[in-house]
C-alpha cells in the first residue's frame, strides 16, 4: 500500500509538473496568437486610416474639378450672354439707323410733293 501511495504521489507530482509545462505553452501559444491577431488588426487599422485619407484628398480634388468645370460652364453662359447683348444692341443701333435713312426719304419725297404743289398753285395762278 505505501509503494502505491508513493508512487501515485510521484505520478500526481509528475502530472502536477507537466500540466504547469503545458499551461506555459498555452500562454506563449496564446501570446503569440494574440501577436498575430494585434498585429493583424493594427495593419487593418493602418490600412483604413490611409484608405480614409486618399478618400478626403479624392473627395477635395473630384470638388475642384466640378467647381472648374462649373465655374467654365458660367463663364460660357456669361460669354454667351454679353454676346447676345451686344448683337442686339447693334441690332437695335442699325434699326434706327434704317429708320432714319427711311425717315428721310420720306421727309424728301413729303418735301418734294410740297414743292410741287407748290408750283402748281403757282403755275395755276399765272395762267388764270
Amino acid at each position: 500500500l505505501s509503494s502505491s501511495f508513493w508512487s501515485w504521489r510521484g505520478n500526481a507530482a509528475e502530472a502536477k509538473a507537466w500540466r504547469g509545462k503545458v499551461q506555459r505553452v498555452e500562454r506563449t501559444l496564446k501570446g503569440i496568437a494574440n501577436r498575430a491577431l494585434s498585429s493583424a488588426f493594427e495593419g487593418w487599422s493602418e490600412a483604413t486610416l490611409e484608405l480614409r485619407q486618399q478618400r478626403v484628398i479624392l473627395t477635395r480634388a473630384v470638388h475642384k474639378l466640378a467647381s472648374r468645370a462649373l465655374s467654365g460652364a458660367f463663364g460660357t453662359w456669361l460669354e454667351g450672354v454679353r454676346d447676345v447683348k451686344e448683337f442686339q444692341r447693334k441690332a437695335a443701333k442699325a434699326q434706327r439707323i434704317l429708320a432714319a435713312i427711311m425717315n428721310r426719304s420720306v421727309f424728301a419725297a413729303f418735301e418734294r410733293w410740297v414743292e410741287c404743289a407748290d408750283e402748281q398753285r403757282r403755275l395755276r395762278l399765272l395762267l388764270s
